[in-house]
């Protein structure tokens, strides 16, 4: 409907994309690396960390502000790490711990420039890996947030007539 308002969840698959294969995340055993475009997003997570190796990775952008110019925006990048620990480091787990997949995900992305942004780079005043929860559904699922940024500067064709004429 929005062409031009894709262009975070382009960001978000890129990103999923860059640490499938350059993250060493889709080989055996493969962990699932999750985007906010899943029609039934919850239910793949618990999935994920329940039933399948334990360990997922949710790519999303949850903030995003304006940059040096109106046609700049800043984007928040976060992956999620959860892991399901009695799942994960059993047999059957993929046995990468929640904290090694976090800094795998940092290195695989620092300074990478996805198609039409800058180099994903820290955050200032934000720790670029953080440990953000604990427990979920009575098991103990670890989870760390990997925090980057970057910065895209709009196309005029790529934004929709009706934000450019202003009318809601």
């Amino acid at each position: 409907m929005f062409e031009g308002f894709d262009i975070l969840d382009r960001l978000n698959a890129a990103i999923r994309d860059r640490l499938k294969k350059e993250g060493g995340f889709d080989e055996p055993p493969s962990v699932e690396v999750l985007t906010e475009r899943l029609s039934d997003f919850e239910q793949n997570i618990k999935l994920a960390l329940m039933s399948k190796l334990g360990l997922c990775l949710i790519v999303s952008t949850p903030e995003i502000e304006g940059g040096e110019s109106p046609l700049e925006l800043v984007a928040k990048v976060s992956v999620l790490v959860s892991e399901n620990v009695v799942l994960n480091q059993s047999n059957s787990g993929s046995r990468i711990t929640a904290s090694s997949a976090a800094l795998r995900v940092y290195l695989s992305l620092l300074n990478w420039a996805p198609d039409g942004w800058s180099n994903l780079m820290p955050i200032a005043d934000t720790p670029p890996i953080r440990l953000t929860g604990g427990q979920t559904d009575g098991s103990p699922v670890l989870t760390y947030e990997v925090a980057l940024q970057a910065i895209t500067t709009l196309l005029v064709e790529d934004i929709p007539p009706v934000a450019l004429s202003g009318t809601p």
